[in-house]
């Protein structure tokens, strides 16, 4: 009894897709691959540390949807309360303002009386550490960049890319090659 061979094969027009699909990722992975020297020298830039104050504190109410595992519908969702800081600063003379999440949070957000005494925490006027862009000093954060992690998430889609597009040419090369 004779082995068939079709049984592991493509169907011939199985080969097209998976070649479109396999130049477009080989594309976007030499993209990014040719965009990595630029991600490391963005990552490695330091955002400067100036001294700021609070402005303002206050609560930011957003929601939180469950999905039923079972049927795929959403359960009823749940209210949250991010500790928010409006806050300023002064580069070279000059004043700037900026809002972002706090760095201190409630254990559980979903728990207003949890977040109001981490709110009341930050008083107007309290100094706190404030990290500008040293190319455009009206863009600010409260946390130092995390380049490491940043960087890998590029070096991680960049592999990505390459990987999946070789993965598809492979694929659509072996189905051409071996109907034809």
């Amino acid at each position: 009894m004779a082995k068939s061979s079709a049984i592991h094969q493509l169907p011939r027009g199985c080969a097209w897709p998976f070649l479109v699909i396999g130049v477009l990722l080989a594309l976007l992975g030499l993209g990014s691959l040719l965009g990595l020297p630029k991600a490391w020298v963005r990552s490695r830039q330091l955002w400067t540390e100036v001294p700021g104050s609070v402005a303002e504190s206050y609560l930011k109410e957003g929601t939180r949807r469950f999905r039923d595992r079972r049927d795929g519908g959403s359960r009823p969702s749940e209210r949250t309360w991010d500790v928010r800081l409006k806050y300023r600063y002064r580069v070279n003379g000059r004043d700037f303002t900026g809002d972002a999440k706090a760095l201190r949070q409630p254990k559980n957000d979903n728990r207003w009386d949890e977040a109001q005494p981490v709110k009341e925490s930050y008083r107007a006027g309290d100094a706190l550490p404030v990290f500008y862009k040293p190319a455009e000093a009206s863009v600010s954060r409260l946390t130092q960049k995390e380049p490491d992690i940043e960087f890998g998430k590029d070096v991680f889609f960049t592999l990505l890319f390459v990987f999946g597009g070789i993965a598809a040419l492979y694929v659509a090369r072996w189905s051409l090659w071996r109907q034809g």
